[in-house]
């Protein structure tokens, strides 16, 4: 492929290191086709940059539209062009242990990157929908950066907008992608990709995102307390079991560990936090699992807390593991059960 300006995070080299031959053709004839999907990819990277960087300010504004006190305004952790650099880093790692037959064509690496570049912007309008709101504003964009195949344009949208919320209360949402289908005559794996995107995206919230702002709304400071705790995310290979675990590393004082914030009207300390957001990834682990299997692994997450207390040398330190264990709780329910009693018990001809 050629070299493009864009190579300085490992999923982008991937993506500018894989054979020309997994790309769709280009139409030379085809004035809206003669980018190369590198350069097109540089071109929305380019026109979402200014955009990166107004998303939490865009967040606020809505916020505060809403005629809420200020003590309830959303005051986003870091939503921006750093954000969207550690969710790329993630999904490298992610995409990284595919086993080499099973890897991502360059073009499944252009829809995954495009996706992650846009699937955040939605909260430049607030909060609320944030997964869906940016399809106008992306379809409006996409023309100027060459991207003009309604379905590459559709696909792009659908990874995008399924890393979190729900689609008819259904918060099931990759599941209403493709598992695989053509689109410009090649094979395309949707819904490992989104999977790969919500679970990169659940894997950066990290120090990295954390702000300093004394006088941030009350509602807001959990956030940032909670990434700045944060300070090691890494996919570990059980080589003996060709699968991985997450380890989450936590550093932090017995006096931020102790100390109460509010969530959600409730009063709770930072490590109930702490450990309220180490279930949620859990769940979406076991989430995410269904679709990055059979070619990504992930058994586990690992926790390591160290909390310092005062006059001490050594920290206190808790470690824990989040995994599946026990019967599943939920009841399995073949859909339409019904329906085929009824038409296997029959007397009639079908």
């Amino acid at each position: 492929m050629n070299e493009s300006e864009t190579t300085n995070n490992l999923l982008e080299q991937m993506f500018i290191d894989a054979p020309d031959s997994d790309l769709p053709q280009i139409i030379a004839t085809n004035a809206d086709n003669t980018k190369t999907f590198a350069e097109r990819y540089d071109l929305l990277k380019t026109h979402l940059g200014s955009i990166h960087d107004k998303v939490g300010i865009g967040a606020l504004l809505a916020s505060a539209k809403e005629d809420v006190p200020y003590n309830a305004l959303i005051h986003l952790n870091q939503h921006g062009k750093g954000h969207v650099e550690v969710v790329m880093s993630r999904a490298a790692e992610l995409v990284g242990e595919i086993c080499e037959t099973q890897r991502l064509s360059a073009f499944e690496l252009f829809i995954l990157l495009c996706a992650i570049q846009i699937h955040d912007i939605g909260n430049i309008s607030g909060r609320k929908d944030h997964t869906t709101s940016f399809q106008n504003d992306f379809y409006e964009l996409a023309p100027a950066c060459f991207i003009t195949d309604t379905g590459l344009k559709e696909m792009i949208f659908q990874i995008a907008c399924v890393h979190g919320g729900s689609i008819n209360d259904d918060r099931d949402t990759i599941r209403h992608l493709y598992d695989k289908t053509k689109l410009l005559n090649r094979y395309v794996r949707p819904q490992l990709l989104a999977a790969i995107l919500r679970f990169a995206d659940e894997l950066a919230d990290n120090y990295t995102r954390a702000l300093e702002l004394d006088d941030m709304p009350e509602i807001s400071k959990i956030f940032h307390a909670y990434s700045e705790t944060l300070h090691t995310v890494d996919i570990i290979k059980n080589e003996q079991e060709a699968a991985h675990h997450i380890l989450l590393r936590y550093y932090m004082t017995q006096e931020k560990a102790a100390r109460i914030y509010n969530r959600e009207g409730v009063d709770i300390p930072l490590i109930e936090e702490i450990l309220n957001r180490a279930e949620k990834m859990e769940q979406e682990r076991r989430y995410c699992t269904r679709y990055l299997i059979p070619y990504i692994v992930i058994k586990e997450i690992k926790v390591e807390i160290d909390v310092q207390f005062p006059k001490e040398i050594s920290v206190r330190n808790r470690n824990f593991t989040l995994r599946e264990s026990g019967y599943p709780d939920s009841k399995v329910t073949i859909e339409k059960r019904d329906d085929i009693i009824n038409e296997m018990t029959s007397k009639g001809n079908c």
